[in-house]
């Protein structure tokens, strides 16, 4: 199971009604015909929060501090996945990655080996120096488990939904005890649900969560979101030998690596609707 996310979608659908909504030719990122798109990637930051070694490993190490060895794992994967998205992305025939290095040595701009936020004077340095067009950031923002705000989220849409059946039970039967009985007992239900199904989700599945964005050069502005978030990826893990198949440290990987694989897929479609593509060559949005 997948979701993806693309919260800016609705502007660009909505776009012939609403003037508003800005194409990426108005954040300079267009091209001519048989061109690409540069675009430096910045490595993965984490941003999931990973309390324990067992929600990332089926039998880890007796340590004094986990906390350690959790970021040395997560740093590590992080790398891996910065390694496939650029490999992956270097297929593209929509994008053409400017390596880091180049991108920043001997120019007015921090190294590009680690994540950061780049101020729009920095991003505007690397479209002069380098015509790069767009920074794309990528967050690990979710590893082993549902992220705590989807969780609550969902917690406190069962509320609402049970204050509202509350207040409809009172009226209809026109007992105040009787609405607040129906809404405790609908409020205790969505906590059950969630809250526990939630738990009983992450001991089974393996979900990894992507935060993606691309930031103009030109101007600083976030130009193109997106979430992937995928569940597990049990094809990739039946291919693994019996004795490999229980290690939740290899789920992980292989959902993360599936994950990683979606984004892409996902960024190609934007631009190709974003920049329009026609008989294998791109061209110049209107």
């Amino acid at each position: 199971m997948h979701i993806k996310f693309a919260p800016l979608g609705v502007c660009f659908v909505l776009l012939p009604l609403f003037s508003g909504c800005a194409t990426w030719a108005q954040h300079g990122v267009s091209v001519e015909k048989d061109e690409r798109v540069r675009i430096a990637v910045l490595p993965l930051e984490v941003t999931a929060k990973v309390e324990k070694l067992s929600e990332i490993m089926t039998s880890p190490p007796k340590v004094s501090d986990e906390r350690l060895l959790i970021q040395e794992r997560m740093q590590d994967e992080a790398a891996q996945l910065t390694d496939l998205l650029q490999s992956t992305l270097r297929e593209s025939r929509f994008f053409e990655l400017v390596p880091l290095v180049e991108a920043a040595a001997g120019h007015d701009v921090p190294a590009l080996d680690q994540p950061q936020a780049l101020t729009v004077a920095e991003l505007q340095k690397l479209k002069a120096d380098r015509n790069i067009q767009a920074v794309l950031v990528v967050k690990l923002a979710g590893y082993g488990k549902l992220k705590k705000k989807w969780v609550t989220y969902l917690i406190g849409s069962g509320v609402v939904e049970g204050v509202v059946q509350g207040v409809v039970a009172a009226r209809v039967v026109d007992s105040t005890a009787i609405g607040l009985l129906v809404a405790l007992e609908e409020i205790g239900q969505e906590i059950l649900v969630w809250g526990g199904g939630s738990y009983l989700f992450n001991q089974h599945y393996a979900p990894v969560t992507l935060e993606a964005e691309l930031i103009s050069t030109m101007d600083g502005a976030r130009f193109w979101q997106h979430t992937v978030f995928v569940s597990v990826d049990k094809e990739a893990i039946e291919k693994l030998p019996p004795e490999e198949q229980k290690k939740r440290e290899l789920h992980l990987q292989l959902t993360a690596q599936k994950a990683i694989k979606e984004l892409v897929e996902d960024i190609n479609e934007a631009a190709k609707s974003y920049l329009g593509f026609e008989d294998g060559s791109l061209q110049e949005a209107d």
